[in-house]
């Protein structure tokens, strides 16, 4: 016995799903053949930001999402938010001909980016890409969603 019980877990706790995009994140990297990790970015006015992950050669820059059916209206929204920081970076010249990937780990999520969100990322030059997370990995996400609430 684990000692960590289901009922233990406060439910909005997010450890599945940040497990899940640090797999999304690998799945990636093996993907393109390069190493990615969580990153902060500094940027010219003295603040910074915080990706997913960021190849060590500057090749890519990805953010991942976990969700496993439709973006609800919140989370579309970080996505968004993902977007215009990934434009941004693109302004920097030391990332100006990085890839940028939002990468999705549903089929669901992926359909849900749709309208100006679609357009911006293909305008901002932002691939939109669906990376497959193991079946085990996505019934957890899947259950840890019905668990969640807010």
């Amino acid at each position: 016995m684990s000692g960590l019980t289901t009922a233990a877990i406060h439910p909005s706790d997010s450890t599945v799903q940040s497990h899940a995009e640090t797999v999304i994140v690998q799945a990636l990297a093996l993907a393109r053949g390069v190493d990615i990790a969580p990153a902060r970015i500094h940027l010219p006015d003295g603040s910074h930001v915080q990706v997913d992950g960021l190849a060590e050669d500057a090749s890519v820059i990805v953010e991942a999402f976990a969700r496993q059916t439709a973006f609800k209206a919140g989370q579309l929204h970080k996505v968004r938010a993902d977007m215009l920081k990934l434009a941004l970076l693109r302004q920097l010249p030391a990332y100006a001909d990085t890839e940028l990937v939002i990468a999705l780990a549903s089929p669901a999520a992926l359909e849900s980016v749709t309208g100006w969100a679609a357009y911006a990322a293909d305008t901002f030059g932002i691939t939109v890409e669906l990376v497959a997370v193991p079946d085990l990995l996505r019934e957890q996400i899947l259950q840890r969603q019905g668990d969640q609430y807010r």
